[in-house]
Parts: C-alpha cells; structure tokens; sequence
C-alpha cells in the first residue's frame, strides 16, 4: 500500500448513487473514503477528521450550496487541504473561481478511474507528506511526554508526603513547561491550556505564593492523573474530544483561591503590621513627653516640697 492509501479522502456530494459510485471507485484504488452529503456535514466531517484527510473530492451542485461554498469555508481553518470539483461542465468561468477558491483540480463526469487516481496522487501529494511529518512529530511527542510523566510522577509522591527537597516544585515546573512547548503538534489547543494552568499552579507553590498548599498538591495529583490517562487516550485512540473542561476548570478554580488566598493573607499582614506600627509610634510619643530627672535631684525636691507646705500652714494659723 502507497503512503498516501494511508489517509483518508473525503467525498462531498448529495446524490447517493453518484457518493456510492466515486465512493466505490476511491475504495478500488485502494483510498480509505468518508463521504458525505452537503456543505454543511462536508464541513463537519473536516472537523472531525482534518489530521487523517489527505484530499476532498466534492461534486460542484448540493442542495444546500456548492462546492465553491463548501471551499470558501474551508479557506477559514483548513485552507492546507486539497481540494478537487467533480462537475458534468467546466467553462472559464469556473476556472476563474477556482482560481480565487484555491481549488486544486477539476474533474468533468464522466470520468476515468485512471484520471481520478492521477488527479490525487498529483494534487495529494505535498499534504500526504506533511501529514507524514505531522505523525513523526506527534510520535516524537508522546514519546517525551512518557518520559516526563515517568519522571514527574515520583517526585509528586514525594511532595504529598511532604519529603520532597525544596527544588522539586522547580522540577516539575520545568517539565511541564517542555511538555506544554512541544504539545502543539497535536494540534489540541484544550490540551495546551490545561497544561498553562497545570504549569501556573506548581508555579505557585513554587514561589511560595499560595494560601493553602495541602489543596494546591491535590488539585495537582488529580491534575496529573488526568494527564496520564489523556496521553495513553491519544495514544491508542486519538478521539475527537479529550474531555478536559471539568479538570481544566477545576485548575482554574484552585489558581484563582490561592491567588485570592494569598492576596487576603497579605492583606492581614499587612493591616497587623500598621497596628504594631501606631503602638510602636504611640509609645515613642510616650516616651517623647516624658522627662527623665535623676533620683538625687527628685529627693531634693521632695525635701523642699515638704518645707514649703509647712511654711504655708504656718502662715494660714497667723
């Protein structure tokens, strides 16, 4: 089987017979085919698929549109995929539009099976090669991202029985920072957030800004779980969805409590140190009016104070 037999083409026509009949002659070819029977489920099948789709093959008038509809909308996110319109007349026209739609080839009814298959292999053959490299890189990917998970894992044992050395929490930082950096190859941009908020919070903890570690470390070990079993998902299924909005949530909940945490942490230490600053000021005040006399003096004065007060009743009696 050729390279380009490994991925998928999509047909794109709304008359079932016709869909059956090109359907058959990709599959003869030797073509793995999804079909489809408009724009509109033409656009959803490249949804779902775009990573496995080498070439779409889509009939010129549907129902509910054309094929220069369903191109305009790939134009918007999946420009990179090749695209062929099957038509029963090709004027100039078209051929000016296909132009602006970027469409790759146009082939009239009826057709050869010799002429589809080397209208594919020609159009096909730049994107068959960067869906090669795509998997290479994505293969390249998981096989880090076990790695770093082999070595993650022990070190956040040893951190939830508070054995962990200080720099632990800068050597998980550190490599889920790789693992987030390269993760864009599989082009899933929910996977790349979780992994930002995973890194934020041991970022936390690592600079010492959180207000309740003890949660932060579950939330992590929760996190990191959910990590493990989304790689071995992607490993051995790749689905269409990772199902990471309640952990990834659950991440942005615990960064927002600590950050609040800490913030009303420092504010009480701070209102408690203006306290101990007015009484530290209030008793410099005190001190500040106060005259210190030495002892000698004072018995001095008492002496004489006492003289004065008998002089005084003297002089009353008289």
């Amino acid at each position: 089987m050729s390279q380009e037999k490994k991925f998928t083409i999509l047909c794109v026509d709304d008359d079932d017979e016709f869909r059956t009949l090109i359907s058959s002659s990709l599959k003869r070819l030797g073509y793995q085919v999804i079909s489809a029977s408009g724009v509109n489920s033409g656009i959803e099948a490249i949804e779902k698929n775009h990573t496995k789709i080498s070439l779409v093959i889509s009939d010129f008038k549907m129902a509910d549109g054309n094929g220069f509809d369903l191109r305009e909308r790939m134009l918007e996110s999946f420009k990179e995929i090749p695209f062929v319109i099957v038509s029963g007349f090709v004027d100039k026209d078209m051929a000016m539009k296909g132009l602006k739609f970027k469409i790759s080839n146009f082939i009239e009814k009826p057709y050869e099976e010799d002429t589809l298959r080397k209208v594919i292999e020609e159009e096909s053959a730049d994107r068959i090669q960067y869906l090669e490299e795509l998997i290479e890189l994505k293969s390249s990917f998981l096989s880090e991202a076990n790695d770093i998970i082999e070595e993650i894992e022990p070190v956040l044992v040893s951190i939830k029985r508070g054995s962990a050395p200080p720099q632990s929490f800068d050597l998980v930082f550190r490599l889920i920072h790789t693992l987030k950096g390269s993760s864009g190859v599989l082009e899933r941009p929910e996977l790349t957030s979780y992994l930002h908020l995973y890194e934020d919070l041991i970022g936390l903890l690592r600079d010492g800004l959180t207000s309740d570690n003890d949660s932060a470390v579950e939330v992590l070990l929760v996190a990191f779980d959910k990590l493990v079993e989304v790689i071995e998902l992607i490993q051995e299924e790749d689905p269409e969805e990772l199902n990471l909005n309640e952990i990834t949530n659950t991440l942005k909940e615990e960064k927002a409590k600590q950050i609040t945490g800490t913030r009303e942490k420092s504010s009480t230490q701070s209102h408690s140190k203006n306290q101990e600053n007015s009484k530290n000021k209030d008793k410099r005040s005190d001190i500040k009016d106060t005259v210190m006399v030495p002892t000698e003096m004072l018995d001095e004065f008492m002496i004489h104070s006492g003289e004065i007060t008998v002089i005084r009743n003297m002089i009353k009696k008289l």
